[in-house]
């Protein structure tokens, strides 16, 4: 992450770190979920402090994490050097609405690739904006919640801030899933 500007956005859901190549400002290029403080010194330590000005975007995922509804614009975003795969399993899933949560095998399918659930799957794990790029909202077949960066308790309490009905800690209501 050389040449990254950094800044920190503590908030509800913990402590989060964004980072911003300054030849790209306002794009923002990643998104850390919150982490253990000596994991989120690492992260510090590889950027430029933030002395300025901070992205637009940090701003507003302060907002969503609050519970407002926040409508994310994709140009916010700084996508050099994603794969074109990954690139597009983003995008779909970027428009999936606030409330709903898709599957891994739709997303592939939407995607143009409906053979690659799993690649949907390491997309996900790869996913560098997070909660921007909802990979949270992403589920098994099954209505499980599967996996995610910041643990099933963050992506449960991600999907309660956005209003999907979860019967149990670890499943979506059917009637969530597009």
């Amino acid at each position: 992450m050389a040449n990254l500007y950094a800044c920190t956005l503590p908030s509800a859901l913990g402590e989060f770190v964004v980072a911003w190549d300054p030849s790209c400002f306002p794009r923002v290029k990643a998104i850390h979920l919150p982490t253990s403080r000596d994991e989120q010194k690492r992260l510090l330590s590889s950027c430029e402090p933030c002395l300025g000005k901070r992205p637009p975007l940090v701003d507003q995922l302060a907002r969503y994490c609050a519970g407002e509804k926040v409508r994310f614009s994709w140009r916010d975003l700084d996508w050099r050097g994603v794969p074109d795969f990954h690139l597009r399993v983003y995008r779909v899933l970027f428009d999936l609405p606030r409330g709903r949560v898709t599957t891994y095998a739709d997303l592939a399918r939407l995607a143009g690739n409906p053979r690659a659930a799993r690649a949907v799957g390491q997309a996900m794990a790869r996913n560098p904006l997070p909660i921007v790029v909802p990979c949270h909202r992403v589920v098994r077949s099954d209505g499980h919640l599967g996996g995610f960066g910041g643990g099933l308790e963050m992506k449960h309490r991600l999907l309660s801030l956005e209003g999907v009905r979860l019967p149990d800690p670890l499943h979506v209501e059917k009637s969530a899933i597009d």
